[in-house]
C-alpha cells in the first residue's frame, strides 16, 4: 500500500512541471518574446487561461502528501520552508498577475516559482533532503532545472506562437525546436521530482492503511476530473489578435 501511495505521489508531482512548466518558461522569457503589448498578449494568451488547470497537479501533490504522509509533510514544511515559500509566493504572484493583467507580476512570479521548484529539487538531492540545499552542487542543480524550464517554455513558444514572438523563440532555441524538444523537455521535467524525491523516507511516514486505501483512488480521480473540467473552461474566448486562448486582452 505504501509503495502504491509513493508512486501516485510521484505521478502527481511529475504532472506539475511537465504541464505547467511550459507556462513558467514562457513567463520567464516574457519580456524577451514579447516586445510590445500586442506581442505580450499573444504570448500570455497561450498560458494564462490554462495555467490554473495545470496548477491542479501542484495542489493534488500537496493534498496527497499532507493526507497520505502527514508527519513527513510537517517535516518538509518545517525544514524546507524557504524554497516552499518561494514556490508558493511565485505561484500566487503569477495568478494575481494574470488576474490584474500585469506583465511584470507574471514575469517575477514565474521566476520565483521556477526558482523555488528548482531549489526544492536541489535540496532533495543534497546530503540532507529535509534541509534547504546549499553549496555549489545545489546551486548548479538549481540552475540546470531553471534552464530546463526555459528550454521547455521556448519549445512550447516555437510550437504555438506566431509572428515576431515565434521568430524570437526559434532564434533562441533553434529551428528544430518545438515538436522534437517539447516532449523531451517535458519528460525530463516530469522525471526529476520522482527521482529526486526517492530519497525521502516515504514508507516510514505513510498514513494508516485505511487512510491510504481511500486516498489512492480518490486523489487521482478528483485531480483528473478537476483538471479536465478546468481545461474545458479555458476555451472559447477569442483574443483581439485572433488567438483562441482566454479572456485576457489588456496586458501592459
Amino acid at each position: 500500500m505504501e509503495t502504491v501511495a509513493a508512486c501516485l505521489l510521484g505521478l502527481t508531482t511529475a504532472g506539475y512541471p511537465a504541464l505547467a512548466g511550459a507556462g513558467l518558461g514562457l513567463g520567464m522569457l516574457l519580456r524577451f518574446l514579447g516586445r510590445t503589448p500586442a506581442e505580450r498578449r499573444r504570448v500570455l494568451g497561450r498560458t494564462a487561461a490554462r495555467q490554473r488547470a495545470h496548477d491542479v497537479w501542484l495542489l493534488a501533490a500537496a493534498a496527497f502528501l499532507s493526507c497520505g504522509f502527514p508527519s513527513l509533510a510537517a517535516g518538509l514544511v518545517a525544514g524546507l520552508w524557504p524554497p516552499l515559500a518561494l514556490l508558493t509566493a511565485g505561484t500566487l504572484a503569477r495568478y494575481a498577475g494574470y488576474r490584474a493583467r500585469a506583465v511584470d507580476a507574471v514575469l517575477a512570479g514565474s521566476w520565483a516559482a521556477a526558482t523555488g521548484w528548482a531549489w526544492l529539487l536541489a535540496s532533495f538531492l543534497s546530503r540532507d533532503p529535509l534541509r534547504p540545499g546549499t553549496g555549489a552542487a545545489a546551486a548548479l542543480t538549481a540552475v540546470a532545472v531553471l534552464l530546463l524550464f526555459v528550454t521547455h517554455g521556448t519549445a512550447y513558444a516555437a510550437l504555438r506562437l506566431t509572428g515576431e514572438p515565434f521568430q524570437r523563440a526559434r532564434q533562441f532555441a533553434g529551428r528544430q525546436a518545438g515538436r522534437r524538444s517539447l516532449p523531451l523537455s517535458a519528460a525530463v521535467l516530469a522525471a526529476l521530482p520522482p527521482l529526486s524525491g526517492a530519497r525521502l523516507p516515504l514508507a516510514e511516514h505513510a498514513a494508516a492503511a485505511p487512510v491510504l486505501g481511500v486516498l489512492i483512488p480518490l486523489v487521482p480521480a478528483v485531480s483528473w476530473w478537476l483538471w479536465r473540467r478546468a481545461l474545458r473552461g479555458t476555451g472559447g474566448a477569442r483574443w483581439p489578435d485572433g488567438d483562441r486562448s482566454g479572456p485576457l486582452n489588456d496586458y501592459r
